[in-house]
Parts: structure tokens; sequence; C-alpha cells
């Protein structure tokens, strides 16, 4: 018995009996409820050829109908007693081994719930027509993605703590030099230092935008928007990073696409996190293509640039927060949470959020429904 299952029953919880006797009772119930029916039937049916023999022969029917009617419900009784005994036996023999996926599934999540994400269950003999192997699919993409949230909850936490401490710990070495006299009291030390706050304040600045971001869902406030004025507001948005790089914008919206109904803050957001990563990974000289379409209830925005690749390996992981393709990098790119906002700004509209990388281009694709509600109620 398991700890929840202890707990359950120690607070005094529903308890019920074992499968295999659910399954005798189940069907012990069906086989008398089938004879019961069948025993009804056949006592009215001889109860009407009786009437009908004597009214027709001027026979007395009485004792035959009385005999034939107790051979019928001691014939009846005797299927019933054989009908459960059949029933026992074949639970017992069968249904142990219709559970024993279901028992390694239990031990398995009983080792998941310890913390041991690993394990998996196999499947491998089960037949896909099978609910089994559709359960034990379903159960070891759930380890899947706990071992991933895992994996991502220890980086995040390193990650985060290592961005933190590091402009912390040079903070805290050039004031005890500025006061001990080692360091010379200059505009460029004081600079140096801005920056580092700078680091700080915008860390934390992206820590409380994801967590808004993870709490807009039911809180957006939809007005109609228009994409053409969106993506161009974007662009804007991101023009002194342009200038720099020597890279251009273009915006494309086709005809259909205009019509948007969404939270255009969030929308706005979502769209300079996703050109900020485009411009931060161009190769300069190059043009960062911003561009949307219609696709029926939905409205596709796509976002190219030409730059390094995405490992094929790192791809799945890009929208996770604290994410870095190349673990070795600076850290003034950022925290690796930009991404990670976006896709809960546009999971929370009820769309969705991919990448791919190929041949030196990279795209980041929206799909959002050009009615979230109605998006939202179907999910």
């Amino acid at each position: 018995m398991t700890a929840q299952a202890a707990s359950l029953s120690a607070a005094g919880g529903p308890k019920y009996p074992p499968v295999m006797w659910q399954v005798v009772l189940l069907c012990s119930a069906l086989i008398f409820i089938t004879i019961g029916c069948t025993w009804a039937g056949a006592d009215a049916l001889a109860d009407q050829y009786k009437d009908e023999l004597s009214a027709r022969y001027g026979v007395d029917m009485a004792v035959a109908h009385a005999m034939f009617v107790d051979s019928l419900h001691r014939a009846l009784m005797a299927a019933a007693a054989v009908g459960v005994a059949l029933t026992i036996l074949a639970s017992r023999i069968f249904v142990p081994n219709i559970l024993r996926p279901f028992r390694v599934m239990a031990q398995s999540a009983d080792r998941i719930a310890g913390g041991d994400y690993t394990v998996r269950v196999d499947v491998a003999r089960a037949s896909q027509r099978c609910e089994v192997f559709t359960l034990g699919q379903s159960f070891n993409r759930m380890a899947d993605q706990l071992q991933r949230l895992d994996s991502a909850r220890k980086r995040m936490i390193g990650d985060l703590g290592h961005d933190l401490l590091t402009p912390l710990s040079n903070l805290r070495g050039y004031v005890e030099g500025l006061r001990d006299g080692v360091i010379a009291s200059e505009p460029s030390v004081y600079a140096m230092l801005e920056g580092e706050i700078q680091r700080l304040i915008r860390l934390v600045s992206e820590l409380h935008e994801l967590t808004l971001a993870e709490s807009a869902r039911g809180r957006l406030r939809l007005a109609p928007v228009r994409l053409s004025d969106l993506l161009h507001d974007a662009a804007g948005s991101v023009s002194p990073g342009l200038n720099a790089r020597d890279l251009r914008i273009a915006v494309a919206v086709a005809d259909g696409a205009d019509a948007l109904s969404g939270d255009r803050d969030h929308l706005l957001r979502a769209l300079q996190n996703i050109l900020n990563n485009a411009v931060q990974h161009a190769t300069p000289g190059t043009e960062i293509s911003l561009s949307a379409h219609s696709d029926g209830q939905w409205r596709e925005i796509a976002c190219a640039n030409v730059g390094a690749p995405i490992a094929e390996a790192d791809l799945p992981f890009i929208f996770e927060r604290f994410f870095r393709a190349d673990r070795a990098r600076t850290r003034e790119g950022g925290a690796g949470l930009g991404l990670a906002i976006v896709k809960e700004l546009v999971e929370a509209h009820g769309g969705a959020i991919s990448a791919q990388s190929r041949d030196g281009q990279t795209i980041v694709r929206l799909r959002l429904p050009s009615d979230p509600k109605a998006a939202l109620t179907q999910i």
C-alpha cells in the first residue's frame, strides 16, 4: 500500500475491494440479471403456452407445466452457479495479468514521487491498440517532461546563483577597494559599478516579467489589434540595436491577416523579446524578416534572421528558463528568460510558439488565434 493510500485509509476515505473481486461482482451481477430476465420471460411464455394448449385441446397441463417450469428453474440456477464459478476462475487467472502493467506503473509513479525521474515503463509488449499501451506512452511522456523540468529547475538555480553572485562579488570587491583606497575614485570605476547594478536590475526585472507572464492567463485585456501597427511598433522599439550592428528589419503583413484580438501590451512585449534575440544573434549587415499571414482562424507571425544556427538538440529547450545554447558565453546577453517570457505570453492567448534553424537561418514562429476567448475555452 502506498503512502497516499495509507493516508486515505487512516482518514476514513473510500475503501474499495480489490479489482479482481470488483470484476467478479460485476460479472456475477450481470449473470444474475440475465438469468432473472430469462427466468421471468420463460415463466410468462410457459403460462401462455399452458393456457393456449388447455383451451385448444382440452387437456389439463398443470402437472406438465409445473414439471417444465421446475426443471427450467433448476437449469437456470445451475447455469448461474457455473457462470459465477467460471467468472471467479477466469478472474483469478487473467485479472492479475491484466493488472500487472498497472502495478508496474504505480510502482514507477512512487519512484517518480520520490525524485527518481529516470524511471520509464516498458510498453513494447502491449498492442498499440491497447489502452495499456496508450497509458504507458502517456506515463513516459509525463516522466520525460518531469525530468526536463527537474533538470531545468536545477540549471535555473545554478544559473540564477551565478548571475546574482558574479555582479555582487564585483560590487563587493570594488566597494572594498574604494573604501581601502586601493582603487582610485574615478568616473570609469563608477560607470563599471553602475553597469553591474544594471545587470542585477535587468535580471530581477526579467524574473518579475516572467512571473507576470505566468499569471497572465485569465487576466488578458483583450481588444482589437492591428498586426501591421503592432509589428511596426515592435520593429521601431529595437531600432537602436539595428544601427549598432548594421541590421535592417523588413515588416510584411499578408492580406486578411491584419485583424487580431489580444492583449496589445503582452503581444508587443513578446515581439520585442523575439526581435531583441534576433538582433543579438544576427550576422551584421543582414536583414531580419518580421512577417504575418492568416491561416483560417489563426494568425502566424514569423521572425527570421541570418546567423549562427541553433543545434538541433537545443531547439526543444530554447523556450525554457535560463536556457543558453552556448553555456560558456558571456552573461552580458541576458539571463536567458526572454524567450521563456514569450512562451508564457503566447500560451496565455491560447497560441503556440516554435522555432527552426537550418542553413544559417533561424525562424521563430508565433501561432495566435484570432479570437483568444474561443481558443482558451477549447484547452
